[in-house]
């Protein structure tokens, strides 16, 4: 938990925090006491917001994102995980959400399935489906905080980073990209400018990032000046499967390398 308590600090003489738990130190995701997430289920035809899967929950309320989506796999075989399965209550597939930006500041709840396996799993005959689950949930790669508004202690926005291939002059690439939204009452007010400042501390000085990505679709002004305020330059564009009916695909990325950000510090 190091790493929380730095973000802590880093966030402490703004007006943001970077953690809300109902205790200091507690799980990344885990909500202030008294409080709850809202996590959709439980299968990708019921949550929708994907490119195969578009009458769920998320197509029909797209301003109101679930903090958190359900999927299940099962020990032994991880059906469901890494691929499409189906048992009998819809298809579910974990690494379908973490592939869409739709769902780039949404929490995974994955139920495990062991019925009749807990003696296996104890003389450890299924260590490596064990293994191979615990490698998929670190390799997921997702730093994402919320964002605190201090005066009410209100959730009202999150920001992260996140793995991503993208393609430039014709070679694709893996990138670390910054993704950011914010609840539009409090838009135009230079809180997310503020907090891409902060969190940059995060991503150059304690993640040892050497170079950072962000981007933001064509019609989104307001995103395209916290992007340059911030230091970055455009990069290139990237297409992505869906933003929503009536917009493209096209986003304009950035890019900001270390040298330059500890040039601006």
């Amino acid at each position: 938990m190091k790493m929380l308590k730095l973000i802590f600090f880093l966030f402490l003489t703004n007006t943001l925090f970077a953690q809300e738990s109902a205790h200091f130190g507690a799980a990344k995701f885990a909500p202030a006491d008294g409080k709850k997430l809202l996590i959709a289920g439980q299968d990708l035809g019921a949550v929708g917001g994907l490119n195969t899967y578009t009458n769920g929950y998320v197509d029909h309320l797209p301003d109101y994102m679930p903090t958190g989506v359900t999927t299940y796999t099962s020990i032994p075989g991880l059906g469901g995980l890494t691929d499409s399965d189906n048992w009998g209550a819809g298809d579910v597939h974990a690494q379908a959400y973490l592939e869409d930006e739709t769902f780039d500041h949404t929490v995974i709840a994955i139920g495990l399935h062991m019925v009749n396996q807990l003696a296996n799993i104890s003389s450890g005959q299924h260590d490596a489906s064990i293994i191979q689950l615990a490698e998929w949930i670190k390799n997921t790669n997702a730093d994402v905080f919320g964002i605190i508004l201090k005066k009410n202690n209100k959730l009202i926005g999150t920001i992260g980073l996140h793995k991503r291939i993208t393609s430039i002059n014709g070679k694709n690439i893996e990138m670390d990209e910054l993704g950011y939204v914010l609840n539009d009452k409090y838009w135009n007010l230079g809180i997310m400018t503020e907090t891409v400042k902060e969190f940059l501390e995060y991503v150059f000085l304690i993640k040892k990032i050497k170079t950072l990505y962000c981007g933001h679709k064509l019609s989104n002004i307001a995103s395209k000046r916290i992007i340059i305020k911030n230091g970055f330059e455009f990069s290139h564009f990237h297409t992505v499967p869906k933003l929503s009916d009536n917009e493209s695909g096209l986003l304009k990325m950035y890019i900001l390398k270390e040298k330059t950000y500890e040039k601006g510090i």
